[in-house]
């Protein structure tokens, strides 16, 4: 397995030069409801859709899905058997300070970080996650026939592994100079995103966010969430098969780097 930089964009911005991660503005998320412990599977069909998730939004056992043998809840599990998965994600938390002033201040359960799972078994699967560095997140992303797309946002800080077994990975142009590479052993890419040193990884168990995503046949591409819209925008604008058979064709050729 080769690591790769996706194709450019279409024109340079000022996201080409990426700013500090500790001072990356955190978008508002949008005015729908909260969930937690959300398990959405469906047998054919797209599943689209954007979910706000509070881990720490408590909800009767009645009313969530129910557990296989030894399974564990997640916050958010999308599962698709035939049928493309496009996800936009936002991990939120409710100020509880003054709630845990009324009952005593007792301790609350930790519930970070918050786990997401989503699993494609014949199509695509997209994924934007909307975290600031105070909401953690744990992604699992799984593909047995279909391209992952991954938007981070430029906070993310963590550990990263990609199992790609029939493609490569990609790494965006502002994505690939953040990570350091552990290993590349047997189709399976372990690295950190983020300074390794100063988070001290390896020390104890690693409470920050981490993603892991495993491809049986497709490649796994991951940006920054800035990169992914100016990527889907570029590609909006890029002419079709004919245009470009006949030498219509103004974009840039896709330049693929393999850094190996």
């Amino acid at each position: 397995m080769h690591v790769e930089l996706p194709p450019p964009y279409a024109s340079s911005s000022a996201s080409d030069q990426a700013p500090s991660t500790s001072t990356a503005p955190y978008a508002q998320p949008p005015p729908l409801p909260r969930q937690n412990h959300l398990s959405i599977k469906r047998a054919s069909g797209q599943l689209k859709g954007t979910w706000i998730i509070d881990p720490e939004l408590k909800l009767p056992e009645a009313v969530l899905a129910p557990l296989q043998p030894n399974e564990v809840r997640k916050n958010l599990e999308l599962v698709s058997d035939f049928g493309a998965i496009n996800a936009e994600v936002w991990i939120v938390r409710k100020d509880r300070s003054r709630e845990s002033e009324e009952y005593g201040g007792g301790k609350t359960e930790n519930v970070w970080p918050a786990t997401v799972t989503v699993m494609g078994k014949n199509g695509a699967v997209k994924v934007r996650m909307n975290a600031d560095e105070s909401h953690p997140f744990k992604l699992v992303v799984t593909s047995n026939f279909g391209k992952v797309t991954i938007g981070l946002p430029r906070t993310f800080v963590g550990p990263l592994t990609a199992t790609t077994r029939f493609g490569s990975l990609c790494l965006s142009g502002s994505v690939k100079p953040q990570v350091a590479t552990f290993s590349d052993v047997n189709n399976t890419f372990k690295g950190f995103l983020g300074d390794v040193e100063s988070t001290g990884f390896g020390n104890g168990d690693w409470e920050g966010s981490r993603v892991e995503v495993d491809c049986l046949n497709g490649s796994v591409n991951i940006y920054y969430l800035d990169e992914l819209d100016e990527h889907n925008a570029a590609k909006k604008n890029q002419p079709g098969f004919w245009a470009r058979m006949f030498g219509k064709d103004t974009q840039p050729s896709p330049d693929v780097a393999s850094v190996r």
